[in-house]
């Protein structure tokens, strides 16, 4: 995959013992907040792909990320696979959730994560051109799979966790229930083993 997508960031070039923690899907009531208190126990700071239309519908959410000093980021409007849309679409879509974030009061920090991970290579050479740092990862949970169960994402997560991971989890109601019960020994595993949580924006 990284070398289909070679123009995207999948992890931070770094010997220190650092680790970029993200989630996707972003914001909603139900889950969110729950995450902020729990990064907020561990004085950590984390950086939320935000979906447009979760923005438009729950803004007081979105300030919550904001206020509590996390980085947001474009996810597109509307969640959307890249291979099923044309590209006017899809840049659109992107566009779309930009001016959502600016309406709300923020300005836009051009970082990009396509949904699903899906986006063509003429896709990425165009955002790119926009200004984006296109972002994927390098250590993806799965808190999002039904065949997972926490002992499994935990065992995968501690086995591949390495400096400059950028690690993904979903703040939505598909992966409440894993998230909740993984993030948690993910954090204090991180912690014992020395790693530091960091912003992605200290390394644009």
């Amino acid at each position: 995959m990284r070398k289909v997508y070679p123009g995207c960031i999948w992890q931070v070039d770094t010997d220190n013992k650092d680790i970029y923690l993200t989630f996707d899907d972003g914001p909603i009531p139900e889950v969110t907040p729950w995450v902020v208190d729990l990064l907020e126990k561990y004085h950590i700071k984390a950086t939320f792909f935000l979906v447009g239309d979760n923005v438009r519908k729950h803004p007081e959410v979105f300030r919550l990320l904001i206020d509590n000093g996390h980085l947001v980021a474009n996810h597109t409007f509307h969640h959307k696979n890249g291979f099923q849309l044309t590209d006017e679409e899809y840049y659109k879509d992107i566009q779309l959730c930009k001016e959502e974030m600016v309406k709300n009061g923020y300005d836009d920090n051009l970082l990009f994560r396509p949904p699903h991970g899906r986006i063509k290579p003429r896709q990425i050479k165009e955002i790119s051109s926009k200004g984006y740092d296109l972002v994927l990862w390098s250590l993806l949970s799965g808190d999002f799979s039904p065949s997972l169960n926490s002992d499994v994402i935990l065992k995968k997560l501690k086995k591949h966790l390495q400096p400059g991971t950028i690690a993904v989890f979903h703040d939505s109601l598909k992966a409440e229930a894993l998230m909740k019960s993984t993030l948690e020994p993910f954090i204090k595993y991180c912690i014992s083993e020395g790693f530091q949580f960091k912003l992605l924006k200290s390394v644009r």
